[in-house]
């Protein structure tokens, strides 16, 4: 559904729809867009898509994923998803009880970023830890604790995973007990300020930034 005037104001986005097959573009009024938009406001356009299958496997030769660690926010979610296609990641790991990476805020969060990264879907800690072991990846959750080393000096260079935990509670508990054995390493942003933390979209993003740049320089 889109709405006549976007279309007018837009030239582009009349060309984009006018690829698609006839009958799957259909003109509406603003009623119409406000009753089908989950939005306060609606944009001038909704769509109406099949849901991909779900991802269940790391694509082959990933060396560089996102892991949300419960991330409940869709607003976080989506944005963490947006950075990761933004900053080159191979997959985003959904673990545990995160938001629906495929729900409207998510989405529109994404800023069409879920279209260009895959989206894994995972429910055991063990089994994912194992997976991204088996691919070669070297695991860092993101956490303040004072064991945790400053995300700068990590050689980002390398095949690497990151992790990002819950906004309120931070890291799951069984990434808490695999930090504190050793089996994965743990990173944190140096603050300025006494704060806590940072949001987990933002702190997510300052840590793809610097892989990112690393891995660029690299090259």
């Amino acid at each position: 559904l889109v709405a006549e005037p976007l279309l007018a104001e837009q030239p582009r986005l009349r060309r984009l729809l006018d690829q698609l097959a006839p009958g799957v573009v259909l003109l509406a009024d603003e009623a119409v867009l406000a009753a089908a938009s989950t939005t306060v406001t609606a944009q001038g356009i909704v769509g109406a898509v099949r849901m991909p299958p779900p991802v269940t496997q790391l694509p082959d030769g990933a060396t560089f994923v996102l892991v949300l660690d419960n991330v409940q926010d869709p607003g976080n979610v989506g944005t963490l998803v947006r950075c990761a296609a933004g900053f080159g990641c191979d997959a985003v790991v959904s673990l545990g009880n995160c938001a629906d990476v495929w729900g409207p805020k998510a989405l529109r969060s994404a800023m069409g970023g879920t279209f260009r990264v895959p989206v894994v879907e995972a429910s055991d800690w063990a089994e994912l830890r194992e997976s991204l072991t088996r691919n070669e990846l070297r695991i860092y959750a993101a956490d303040g604790g004072l064991a945790a080393r400053d995300y700068a000096t990590v050689d980002w260079r390398q095949p690497s995973a990151v992790i990002v935990g819950n906004e309120a509670n931070g890291l799951s508990d069984a990434i808490r007990a695999d930090v504190a054995d050793g089996k994965i390493g743990v990173v944190c942003i140096p603050m300025a300020a006494e704060l806590e933390s940072l949001n987990a979209a933002m702190a997510g993003t300052v840590l793809l930034s610097e892989c990112s740049r690393q891995r660029r320089e690299s090259r």
